[in-house]
């Protein structure tokens, strides 16, 4: 956020190499953001998913042999 701003101030002075500096920092963070949440989707997920494979193999071990 702090490089969009600057980025956005850098243009307002007419300093472009650096307004174009900080806004591809900006885009960058943005992108490594965006990872990190999907990542802890994902995650997330996968733990939902090994405690309903735990679950069902813990009922399984209950079922009755046939």
């Amino acid at each position: 956020r702090e490089q969009f701003l600057g980025a956005q101030r850098a243009m307002e002075a007419k300093q472009y190499k650096r307004a174009r500096h900080l806004a591809e920092q900006a885009l960058v963070n943005a992108q490594l953001a965006e990872a990190k949440g999907e990542a802890e989707k994902v995650r997330f997920t996968a733990e939902g998913l090994r405690k309903s494979i735990q679950a069902l193999r813990a009922e399984i071990e209950r079922a009755p042999s046939r």
